[in-house]
Protein backbone atom coordinates (compact mmCIF):
# COMPACT_ATOMS: atom_id res chain seq x y z
CA UNK A 1 0.00 0.00 0.00
CA UNK A 2 2.85 2.44 0.81
CA UNK A 3 4.34 1.78 -2.63
CA UNK A 4 1.25 3.13 -4.45
CA UNK A 5 0.58 6.03 -2.07
CA UNK A 6 3.78 8.01 -2.70
CA UNK A 7 3.48 8.10 -6.53
CA UNK A 8 -0.20 9.07 -6.28
CA UNK A 9 0.64 11.86 -3.85
CA UNK A 10 3.39 13.15 -6.16
CA UNK A 11 1.03 13.17 -9.17
CA UNK A 12 -1.66 14.95 -7.14
CA UNK A 13 0.77 17.66 -6.02
CA UNK A 14 2.08 18.20 -9.56
CA UNK A 15 -1.44 18.59 -10.96
CA UNK A 16 -2.49 20.98 -8.19
CA UNK A 17 0.56 23.24 -8.55
CA UNK A 18 0.63 23.26 -12.36
CA UNK A 19 -1.87 26.11 -12.84
CA UNK A 20 -1.04 28.12 -9.75
CA UNK A 21 -1.80 31.84 -10.29
CA UNK A 22 1.41 32.82 -8.50
CA UNK A 23 3.41 31.06 -11.20
CA UNK A 24 1.45 32.68 -14.03
CA UNK A 25 1.99 36.23 -12.72
CA UNK A 26 5.67 35.82 -11.90
CA UNK A 27 8.06 37.77 -14.13
CA UNK A 28 11.12 35.56 -14.38
CA UNK A 29 13.39 34.65 -17.21
CA UNK A 30 16.07 32.07 -17.64
CA UNK A 31 19.60 32.20 -18.87
CA UNK A 32 20.06 29.40 -21.44
CA UNK A 33 19.57 25.97 -19.85
CA UNK A 34 23.15 24.85 -20.44
CA UNK A 35 24.43 27.44 -17.95
CA UNK A 36 22.28 26.10 -15.11
CA UNK A 37 21.62 29.64 -13.80
CA UNK A 38 18.33 31.45 -13.34
CA UNK A 39 17.99 35.21 -13.17
CA UNK A 40 15.16 36.77 -11.18
CA UNK A 41 14.04 40.06 -12.66
CA UNK A 42 12.05 42.92 -11.16
CA UNK A 43 9.29 41.03 -9.37
CA UNK A 44 5.88 42.57 -10.27
CA UNK A 45 7.55 45.90 -11.11
CA UNK A 46 8.30 47.14 -7.58
CA UNK A 47 9.72 50.37 -9.02
CA UNK A 48 6.27 51.82 -9.56
CA UNK A 49 4.88 50.49 -6.27
CA UNK A 50 7.79 51.81 -4.18
CA UNK A 51 7.96 55.22 -5.88
CA UNK A 52 11.49 54.99 -7.25
CA UNK A 53 13.10 54.23 -10.60
CA UNK A 54 16.33 52.40 -11.38
CA UNK A 55 18.04 52.69 -14.78
CA UNK A 56 21.45 51.75 -16.17
CA UNK A 57 23.33 52.86 -19.27
CA UNK A 58 26.66 51.90 -20.78
CA UNK A 59 29.38 54.51 -20.62
CA UNK A 60 31.24 54.11 -23.90
CA UNK A 61 35.02 54.47 -23.97
CA UNK A 62 34.56 57.88 -25.67
CA UNK A 63 32.54 59.11 -22.64
CA UNK A 64 29.08 59.06 -24.24
CA UNK A 65 26.13 57.08 -22.84
CA UNK A 66 24.12 54.34 -24.53
CA UNK A 67 20.68 55.40 -25.70
CA UNK A 68 19.19 52.17 -24.31
CA UNK A 69 18.66 51.09 -20.70
CA UNK A 70 20.70 47.90 -20.12
CA UNK A 71 18.84 47.14 -16.88
CA UNK A 72 15.22 47.49 -17.97
CA UNK A 73 15.41 46.47 -21.64
CA UNK A 74 15.98 42.71 -21.54
CA UNK A 75 16.01 42.48 -25.36
CA UNK A 76 19.47 44.07 -25.48
CA UNK A 77 22.28 41.55 -26.11
CA UNK A 78 25.16 42.28 -23.72
CA UNK A 79 27.75 39.84 -25.01
CA UNK A 80 31.41 41.02 -25.24
CA UNK A 81 30.45 44.63 -24.49
CA UNK A 82 34.07 45.49 -23.63
CA UNK A 83 34.91 44.99 -27.32
CA UNK A 84 31.72 46.62 -28.62
CA UNK A 85 29.99 43.29 -29.20
CA UNK A 86 26.31 42.43 -28.94
CA UNK A 87 24.06 45.48 -29.11
CA UNK A 88 26.65 47.73 -27.46
CA UNK A 89 27.59 49.48 -30.74
CA UNK A 90 30.93 50.67 -29.26
CA UNK A 91 33.30 49.36 -26.57
CA UNK A 92 32.31 50.01 -22.95
CA UNK A 93 33.96 49.10 -19.66
CA UNK A 94 31.84 51.21 -17.27
CA UNK A 95 28.15 51.39 -16.43
CA UNK A 96 26.12 54.28 -15.02
CA UNK A 97 23.34 53.20 -12.63
CA UNK A 98 20.80 55.90 -11.69
CA UNK A 99 18.26 55.94 -8.87
CA UNK A 100 15.45 58.52 -8.74
CA UNK A 101 12.25 59.04 -6.77
CA UNK A 102 11.49 58.13 -3.15
CA UNK A 103 14.97 56.99 -2.06
CA UNK A 104 14.90 57.85 1.66
CA UNK A 105 16.08 54.98 3.90
CA UNK A 106 16.86 52.61 1.02
CA UNK A 107 19.84 50.27 1.39
CA UNK A 108 21.34 49.93 -2.08
CA UNK A 109 23.66 47.00 -2.79
CA UNK A 110 25.44 46.54 -6.10
CA UNK A 111 27.79 43.68 -6.96
CA UNK A 112 30.00 43.34 -10.04
CA UNK A 113 30.09 39.58 -10.38
CA UNK A 114 30.73 38.37 -6.84
CA UNK A 115 32.55 41.57 -5.82
CA UNK A 116 30.49 44.08 -3.78
CA UNK A 117 31.01 47.60 -5.13
CA UNK A 118 28.22 49.62 -3.46
CA UNK A 119 26.55 49.02 -0.09
CA UNK A 120 25.02 52.23 1.21
CA UNK A 121 21.90 53.61 2.85
CA UNK A 122 20.42 56.73 1.28
CA UNK A 123 19.02 59.51 3.45
CA UNK A 124 17.79 61.75 0.67
CA UNK A 125 15.13 61.94 -2.01
CA UNK A 126 17.38 63.52 -4.61
CA UNK A 127 18.50 61.45 -7.59
CA UNK A 128 21.68 59.41 -7.12
CA UNK A 129 24.03 58.05 -9.78
CA UNK A 130 26.85 55.54 -9.43
CA UNK A 131 29.51 54.67 -11.99
CA UNK A 132 30.48 51.00 -11.81
CA UNK A 133 33.93 50.44 -13.31
CA UNK A 134 35.29 47.34 -15.07
CA UNK A 135 31.90 46.15 -16.28
CA UNK A 136 31.00 44.18 -19.37
CA UNK A 137 31.84 40.55 -18.62
CA UNK A 138 30.41 39.86 -15.15
CA UNK A 139 26.72 40.16 -14.31
CA UNK A 140 25.84 43.24 -12.24
CA UNK A 141 23.47 42.49 -9.34
CA UNK A 142 21.35 45.31 -7.93
CA UNK A 143 19.39 44.89 -4.73
CA UNK A 144 17.40 47.40 -2.70
CA UNK A 145 16.35 46.73 0.87
CA UNK A 146 14.04 48.81 3.05
CA UNK A 147 13.15 47.90 6.63
CA UNK A 148 14.98 44.56 6.25
CA UNK A 149 12.78 43.58 3.26
CA UNK A 150 14.04 43.21 -0.30
CA UNK A 151 11.92 45.55 -2.39
CA UNK A 152 13.91 45.40 -5.63
CA UNK A 153 16.24 42.86 -7.19
CA UNK A 154 17.50 42.77 -10.76
CA UNK A 155 20.52 41.84 -12.88
CA UNK A 156 22.36 43.36 -15.82
CA UNK A 157 23.29 40.21 -17.78
CA UNK A 158 26.77 41.01 -19.12
CA UNK A 159 28.70 38.02 -20.54
CA UNK A 160 31.96 37.48 -22.39
CA UNK A 161 33.30 34.61 -24.43
CA UNK A 162 34.00 33.38 -27.92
Amino acid sequence: MKFFGMPLLAIFLLLCCKDSPKLKNSKTSQVPKDSGKYVQQSISDPQTKAGFKVAAHLIYDDGTLSSFDVLNDKTIALWNVIAGGGDALRPSENTKISFAGNLDSLNIKIKNGQKPVIDTILFSNSAVTYTIKNTGCEEIYIGIVKDKRTIYKDTIPFHCGE
